[in-house]
């Protein structure tokens, strides 16, 4: 299960099962996507979808068992689609913490961070980074904190960027961080079966300074009203700064001029009919001089 950035929708694929199903939140409207990439047999567990998460760049991204297939789902015109990116293979180091073994890399979930990179989270509570790039995992480590028998089904990113861990087994939320692996149980029922999570947030997404704090910056990062605010707070910064927001390809689809007056500017930027995805906003000063370069993501 994974959050759809484009909408108040969560996308699924059940266990058994090639099938794409879309759930609208407010409505509870189920729609099929027809999905012939694929390719589950439900008497191969190796086959079986069990990781989904949804990337920086907007797009949602899912992974069987094995790593044998690492598929993309993308919105585009509201229609979705859906498509297979490759094999994923064990990293040279990872020696007997393999990705693809059952004991060591299956089931799970995954999250993802800012620069869509995807952190595979098994069942034994191994964690392996994916890299979409090269279609490697790389072992990073082990859980620990957990009780013996853990079962980690379930994974997402917080508002605080940590991650929250559930499992189906019927055991309470722990909270942990990419920097220690640590850990740590969360207050409330003790006794929950969660078979997956799903959230909007990414692990390493630089917080948003406040206007008092930044002497230049753009908030907030996640562009949900087609609109974001340049703040400039440094005596050391007049006149003519120029602003452009750059695709992932570095085409830029949009740029502008800003005068900034007595080192201060709040100036709101539209970005009205820009595709959602993840985008890279640069300020410049008049000499060519770089500002600021800072990711953003359009969700709506």
């Amino acid at each position: 299960m994974a959050y759809d950035l484009s909408g108040n929708n969560l996308v699924y694929m059940p266990m058994f099962s090639s099938n794409v199903y879309i759930l609208n939140q407010n409505t509870k409207e189920i729609t099929l996507i027809e999905n012939s990439v694929a390719k589950v047999t439900p008497c191969d567990i190796n086959s079986h979808i069990t990781r989904m998460a949804t990337g920086y760049d907007g797009n949602i991204y899912a992974i069987n068992n094995a790593g044998t297939q690492f598929i993309q789902i993308s919105k585009k015109n509201g229609e979705y689609s859906v498509k297979d990116l490759g094999i994923i293979k064990d990293d040279v180091s990872n020696g007997k913490n393999s990705f693809t073994a059952i004991e060591s890399g299956f089931g799970g979930d995954m999250i993802a961070d800012a620069d869509n990179n995807f952190y595979v989270f098994s069942v034994s509570g191994n964690i392996f980074k994916i890299s979409p790039k090269e279609l490697t995992a790389k072992f990073i480590g082990k859980i620990s904190g957990l009780p013996e028998n853990y079962s980690v089904n379930g994974a997402a990113v917080n508002a605080k960027g940590n991650i929250v861990i559930a499992s189906a087994k019927g055991a309470p939320l722990y909270e942990l961080s990419l920097k220690n692996l640590e850990a740590k149980q969360l207050p409330g029922e003790q006794n929950l079966h969660i078979y997956d999570l799903a959230s909007k947030y990414f692990v390493n997404d630089r917080v948003t300074a406040t206007p008092a704090m930044a002497n230049i910056d753009v908030f907030p990062t996640k562009i949900e009203d087609q609109s974001f605010t340049v703040n400039v707070n440094d005596k050391n910064i007049q006149g003519n700064i120029k602003l452009a927001v750059l695709d992932a390809s570095g085409k830029v689809i949009f740029n502008t001029n800003l005068f900034v007056k007595g080192g201060n500017l709040s100036q709101q930027i539209n970005l009205r009919n820009v595709p959602t995805g993840a985008y890279l906003v640069n300020i410049k000063n008049d000499k060519g001089k770089v500002l600021l370069s800072k990711k953003i993501l359009v969700t709506k």
